[in-house]
């Protein structure tokens, strides 16, 4: 496969204008996080591994990133491989072999007639002319029956259509998510070190509160990798990048923090100081949100879909829509099961997170390609996220087209 993309080239978009005068903070710099298919961003894959194309960081009120599946050297369509194994036996019969030994038949004996009475002459000894041959007995050999083991043949199993797998997996199944009790770092994006340091304690919290809900939904789960980057950076994704995305060939996190760093120090009053600090929490949900879709199934049962760059354009960003949307989604569980924790229920953090919630889709980028869903969509789902904190309400791929735009 290669890494052509489809779309707008790889790249951060501009940044969106300040924000109004006593009004909510907007990012200057921030990714929107991306998923498609094989090796691109974020989830499980179906078919060959290969170059996936990156998915980038939440599309809000920053600047979105977003790369597009690779277009493949043959026509080959994904499948998921199943691996049957024949079993052979052979059985082999032996014979009961009955041996009889016939017995001779006996003749009578004759005894010879007595000498006449008036020649008084010794008696002739009685001769027997035949000796009757003993009686043999038949002898029957037992009968030999080997013991003959079947061969247990399992039966292949069976294959879930990838229709079954986006819409109904375990996944969705596993209930509420419980708090892990996780805080915000708190730590000023001020310097690369900070920067790193709190997205890592971010992706921590994050391993702790999913592991959970991915085995309850019989799939495995894994943390993924993460890498820190500015400037440029190259994976089995993509050839370049100038935005943070998730790679689902490598299972890994890609941040460029230098981008949330430089948000810091252009948006210096403390209500933007709140939201850069919750953009980059953001951030990392949402791409550990590409990681779940990809160790659950539903990211590479996508390009089975027609997450492709062979297919129509439009089919590509319908199905790319639901992707991002769901992983927003995800993102606003893992929040609203820590809301508390993380101070997201009052005052400027609150506040930071209404606006987020409410202003992260793809008007964000005019004239940009519709990849991330409108803001009312986004909203939409973020909000039952965040209220419920049940991965079923995330289900965007059982939504009307209507409710994904």
């Amino acid at each position: 496969m290669s890494n052509n993309q489809w779309g707008l080239a790889p790249g951060q978009y501009p940044p969106p204008p300040g924000p109004p005068v006593s009004g909510p903070p907007q990012p200057s710099y921030g990714s929107h996080p991306t998923q498609h298919a094989p090796a691109f961003g974020w989830g499980p894959q179906f078919g060959p591994q290969g170059p996936q194309p990156g998915y980038g960081a939440p599309g809000g009120p920053g600047p979105q990133g977003f790369y597009t599946p690779p277009r493949r050297s043959n026509r080959k369509g994904l499948v998921i491989g199943l691996s049957l194994v024949g079993v052979f036996g052979v059985v082999v019969l032996v014979g009961a072999v009955l041996v009889g030994l016939a017995a001779r038949p006996s003749d009578s004996p004759t005894t010879a007639p007595s000498p006449p009475a008036t020649a008084p002459t010794p008696a002739l000894p009685t001769e027997t002319e035949d000796t009757p041959a003993p009686t043999v007995p038949t002898v029957s050999q037992p009968t030999i029956r080997p013991t003959t083991t079947k061969p247990t043949v399992k039966p292949p199993p069976k294959r879930v259509s990838p229709q079954t797998v986006v819409t109904r997996d375990g996944f969705y199944f596993t209930g509420l998510q419980a708090s892990v009790g996780c805080k915000d770092p708190g730590l000023p994006i001020s310097n690369q070190r900070n920067t790193q340091n709190y997205y890592a304690l971010v992706i921590q919290c994050l391993n702790k509160a999913w592991p959970r809900q991915v085995s309850a939904g019989r799939d495995q789960f894994r943390a993924p990798k993460l890498v820190f980057w500015s400037g440029y950076v190259q994976s089995p994704c993509t050839g370049g990048a100038q935005v943070s995305f998730y790679c689902g060939t490598s299972e890994t996190i890609y941040i460029k923090y230098s981008d949330d760093m430089a948000m810091w120090r252009t948006r210096t009053d403390t209500l933007n100081r709140r939201y850069t600090q919750l953009w980059v929490t953001f951030t990392a949900a949402h791409e550990y949100g590409h990681h779940l879709q990809q160790v659950s199934g539903i990211l590479p049962a996508t390009y089975e879909l027609g997450y492709d760059s062979r297919a129509p354009k439009e089919q590509m960003l319908a199905i790319s829509r639901r992707i991002e949307v769901q992983a927003s989604c995800l993102a606003s569980v893992f929040l609203g099961a820590n809301k508390s924790s993380y101070g997201l229920t009052t005052g400027m953090k609150a506040r930071a997170w209404t606006f987020l919630r409410d202003n992260t889709g793809d008007e964000n980028r005019p004239g940009g390609d519709r990849d991330h869903g409108s803001r009312a969509s986004n909203a939409a789902f973020m909000r039952q996220g965040f209220a419920t904190r049940n991965n079923a309400y995330c289900n965007t791929f059982t939504a009307s087209a209507s409710k994904v735009s």
